[in-house]
């Protein structure tokens, strides 16, 4: 589930504003550009589940069992589905949930095919140079209707997951490169979470090692988190902690979690998110929320966090390492293929390589198998 920066969200703007200007029937979208022609050893392999077999994957935990559904609550399986949730049980609303998960598939158009195809295949080439076990994964993709999971780009399982809406974006922004390189970015790091889902240990060097958290064995949270819990569904397994030392020379603990924002209205996604840096406290291999005011945890906004964004590279996505090391890999892969074209001036590789030169070396030695 990836947050659109800035300049993504203004892309999207642009784009609306094209829809909402263009007063031709929907036959007149400009057609797909054909997909780049690559080798046999380069193409990559793609798959579009038609509905009938996206009905039964988007629901599939067989990876994490009860890692998703079986976390979900009242207030955010309302926003992830659009409206209100029914049933008197969570048991029942989670059966609920899922249905209206089931019923938001829908078929790829071929058009949204070639479309998707082309995006993969402007980058491919140099993910096979650079990260040949990456571009082994094969892609997998299930249309939604917009009101799963607020539109948001995800994954299931080994499949991404694409809304109505975005794929309509996919077509309409082919023919411009700026976003052509953007949705090309969002698909990587989409695939990003496939290949993390069925490596997970791999990662934990990354996170551990380079990045310093801590992967806790549980962190027990209170009543008002599990209110406004926000299951990421990228991202289920929330045990990671994060250390800093203080001038005492003791060491202080934060849990980094997106959650959604007080009151009790519907809540919308991504409007109503928050990202917290929440106050917890060791007991040996575990770790507990330490309260606050209020029935509130003791927390603070996790973007203020300056010690901690700042090993992250000016990325948005530092609410769980998962999304990080996804955001900030496709970004890499951007950087490699202007790189390899000689299309940066001296002194702006220098200081990208000043700060992405370690996870690329992580990255070619543990995306190479």
């Amino acid at each position: 589930m990836k947050f659109f920066t800035r300049t993504r969200c203004l892309l999207f703007m642009v784009a609306a504003s094209i829809f909402a200007a263009e007063s031709a029937p929907a036959a007149t979208i400009p057609a797909a550009v054909p997909a780049p022609t690559v080798t046999a050893s380069l193409a990559p392999v793609i798959h579009f589940l038609t509905a009938a077999r996206g009905k039964a994957a988007i629901v599939d935990d067989t990876q994490e069992p009860g890692a998703y559904f079986g976390q979900l609550q009242e207030m955010e399986m309302s926003a992830k589905t659009g409206r209100t949730i029914t049933g008197g049980t969570l048991a029942e609303q989670r059966r609920e949930c899922r249905a209206r998960y089931q019923a938001g598939v829908l078929e790829f158009s071929p058009q949204e095919q070639v479309a998707i195809q082309h995006y993969i295949g402007s980058i491919y080439p140099t993910i096979v140079r650079n990260y040949p076990g990456f571009a082994a994964m094969p892609w997998s993709f299930i249309k939604v209707a917009d009101n799963i999971e607020g539109g948001l780009p995800h994954t299931r399982g080994m499949h991404i997951v694409l809304s109505l809406n975005m794929c309509q974006q996919m077509l309409m922004l082919q023919k411009i490169p700026q976003a052509a390189a953007a949705m090309a970015e969002l698909l990587v790091h989409e695939q990003m979470h496939v290949f993390q889902r069925a490596n997970s240990a791999r990662f934990d060097t990354l996170y551990t090692g380079l990045w310093g958290f801590v992967k806790a064995k549980s962190v027990t949270g209170c009543p008002w988190l599990d209110k406004h819990h926000l299951a990421n569904p990228d991202g289920t397994d929330c045990c990671w902690v994060f250390p800093t030392k203080q001038g005492n020379g003791n060491v202080s603990y934060i849990w980094p979690l997106v959650v959604f924002a007080e009151g009790d209205s519907l809540k919308h996604m991504p409007q109503d998110f928050q990202m917290l840096a929440v106050t917890v406290e060791k007991n040996g291999d575990t770790f507990f929320v330490k309260p606050g005011g209020g029935g509130r945890p003791a927390a603070h906004d996790l973007t203020a966090d300056t010690a901690y964004c700042a090993m992250f590279g000016g990325s948005d996505n530092i609410y769980h390492p998962h999304e990080a090391s996804a955001d900030l890999f496709a970004k890499l892969l951007m950087l490699d293929q202007f790189m390899e074209k000689n299309s940066l001036p001296e002194n702006s590789r220098q200081r990208i390589e000043k700060t992405f030169a370690p996870l690329r070396k992580w990255f070619r030695e543990n995306l190479a198998r």
